[in-house]
């Protein structure tokens, strides 16, 4: 995956956030409970990201050598490490933000799980067929 979609991803998280951050605000944190978005807030979060990443990764000129697959790869390893790495405290506050400040917010966390998850997608592709994950 090239490093220069980094940023278009991060705005692809941007949105996903601001699409799903309101509806957060009213749901209780459990007191020392995991870092990171957690049952029905994660599972919505990953879906957002992982669709809005494969609809830009597919249509890149870049990745027009990649199997579907290794995108699909990419993406939910993206969406899944981007939730890790949010509360829902964030979430709040990141939906107070412009896009443009969002984007700026969470441009290390995303170029992190941006270099993450392709550095994994890479390995993957280099095992033999029958390995798995």
């Amino acid at each position: 995956m090239p490093r220069t979609l980094t940023l278009s991803l991060a705005a692809l998280a941007a949105v996903a956030v601001v699409m799903f951050g309101w509806s957060y605000f009213d749901r209780a944190t459990t007191p020392g409970a995991r870092p990171g978005l957690s049952g029905e807030a994660r599972a919505a979060f990953i879906r957002a990201a992982n669709d809005a990443c494969v609809t830009a990764q597919t249509g890149a000129p870049e990745n027009v050598s990649l199997k579907p697959e290794a995108i699909a790869r990419f993406c939910r390893c993206y969406g899944e490490t981007l939730a890790d790495s949010m509360s829902p405290a964030d979430i709040e506050r990141l939906a107070k933000l412009s896009r443009e400040e969002i984007v700026a917010a969470q441009e290390e966390n995303a170029g992190e799980a941006f270099q993450s998850c392709s550095e994994q997608v890479e390995r993957d592709a280099g095992r033999p067929s029958g390995a798995s994950r």
